[in-house]
């Protein structure tokens, strides 16, 4: 994992999160804290860095999302959850 500095607590790109093209985006910030093992609550923002659609199932089209999350200040990530191919972690 790579770190670099944020404003709070600890900034994570997580990349190749994948959704149903007809979710809401509060999705991206429900399954992202999913992932993450931590409460929606705890992430202080989330900016999406790219979306573009999966259409190689034209019946399953979907969003793939780069998000990079910045978690509040006191918040960790449970080292087992810390299982996600395409996660960086930057300080």
């Amino acid at each position: 994992c790579r770190t670099r500095g944020s404003r709070g607590g600890n900034m994570i790109r997580i990349n190749e999160l994948k959704l149903p093209i007809h979710s809401d985006i509060s999705a991206v910030a429900d399954k992202a804290a999913g992932l993450l093992c931590v409460s929606p609550r705890d992430i202080e923002s989330i900016k999406i860095v790219r979306r573009s659609v999966d259409a190689r199932r034209r019946e399953e089209l979907s969003f793939v999302y780069s998000v990079d999350i910045d978690l509040k200040k006191n918040v960790k990530v449970q080292a087992k959850c810390i299982h996600y191919l395409f996660m960086s972690t930057y300080e």
